[in-house]
């Protein structure tokens, strides 16, 4: 058996954490389902189990009858928790990499690689912005389609996504 120094694997991991950091990697945005925060506005009927339409004491939006302006008369606002990563993302089919096992993926989909230590991040999120940076002009919405697959030298340290479109 032949024996790969080490050296090999941290010039290989080197080069693999530039492309994805600063070369090729583009900023990507997580977006997490929404989470729902309590009213800081108005009090909240438990029972009713939304606003009871009565300003609460040192809120942001005073009112004296009717809906909060705030959360609307629900209770509760939601708000969406957003996250930035860098991927290697590959837009063009030819361009991906074969990982040995044939996969049925839509046509609009798009491969990336990233780090591992990233992935519970993609698994919690609920959808993905590609290249989060240009958002003000198109979003590029997409899904986690599949279960991520580990990826490079022994498979330790980064994975690869499919991404199909929302």
């Amino acid at each position: 058996m032949v024996q790969i120094p080490d050296s090999v694997f941290d010039t290989y991991r080197s080069f693999a954490d530039d492309f994805i950091n600063s070369n090729f990697g583009i900023d990507c945005e997580l977006q997490y389902p929404p989470v729902e925060l309590a009213c800081i506005n108005c009090i909240y009927d438990m029972k009713s189990r939304r606003s009871t339409g009565t300003y609460k004491t040192g809120g942001p939006a005073p009112f004296t009858f009717g809906v909060c302006p705030w959360c609307g008369g629900k209770g509760f606002k939601q708000e969406l928790e957003t996250e930035t990563i860098k991927l290697r993302v590959y837009w063009d089919r030819k361009s991906w990499l074969k990982i040995g096992v044939p996969i049925n993926i839509p046509d609009g989909s798009v491969q990336a690689i990233g780090f591992l230590t990233d992935l519970p991040k993609i698994k919690k999120s609920q959808k993905i912005i590609l290249n989060s940076q240009q958002s003000a002009y198109i979003k590029w919405e997409y899904t986690l389609f599949g279960e991520p697959i580990p990826h490079g030298f022994k498979r330790d340290r980064y994975i690869i996504t499919y991404w199909t479109r929302a």
